[in-house]
């Protein structure tokens, strides 16, 4: 499990920036959860390593434990 900080919310929501620059894609069932959360929020990551389209779980840490589905969205960074 990781704890890094959102920069910027970017795509209504549909993308998340956070502070080193790596982006992650959001589940567009969870988009609406997304968009309620801003720049500095505390985020824990989490990749479940699965097989599925949004395996990395991602919770705010300032937003009373909301969570939303992601995944990687610029590869070449991934690996930290």
């Amino acid at each position: 499990m990781e704890t890094t900080i959102l920069k910027e919310i970017k795509d209504e929501g549909g993308l998340l920036l956070l502070a080193d620059g790596r982006e992650l894609q959001v589940d567009p069932n969870d988009i609406p959860t997304a968009c309620l959360w801003r720049p500095t929020n505390q985020l824990q990551l989490s990749d479940d390593g699965g097989a599925s389209m949004f395996p990395i779980t991602v919770w705010n840490k300032d937003s009373a434990g909301k969570k939303i589905s992601t995944a990687w969205w610029n590869w070449n960074l991934r690996a930290r």
